[in-house]
């Protein structure tokens, strides 16, 4: 069974001995996922998972046919679909997004009396 993501703590590469820089962790020891694990972390399927890679949702390490994804790629795109959905607050009548001077527009009146 997979173990729960942890943050990884961070470390400059350039301040590591013999290093040229580059990316900011460590693939090597940084926890890795199968599609199917991290579909089953992120409550999806294998299937959605290889969609999302396939158009370019989360980054993957591939070796020949198997794409792996490193922990720390699928903590930021679940942060990425981190949302409120829903009404927070009642609505207003009318719209807050259409200006006044739209609302009193004389176009927007009825040409005609109701009697």
């Amino acid at each position: 069974m997979p173990r729960p993501l942890q943050p990884q703590p961070h470390v400059d590469p350039a301040s590591q001995p013999g290093s040229t820089g580059g990316m900011s962790f460590s693939l090597i020891e940084a926890r890795k996922y199968t599609l199917k694990e991290a579909g089953k972390l992120a409550g999806v399927s294998e299937a959605t998972m290889r969609n999302e890679v396939k158009f370019g949702e989360i980054p993957v390490i591939r070796i020949g046919t198997k794409a792996m994804i490193v922990d720390r790629d699928l903590e930021q795109y679940l942060q990425r679909h981190y949302l409120y959905e829903g009404i927070k607050e009642s609505p207003s009548v009318g719209c807050p997004s259409i200006p006044d001077w739209v609302e009193d527009s004389p176009l927007l009146k009825p040409k005609r009396n109701a009697s």
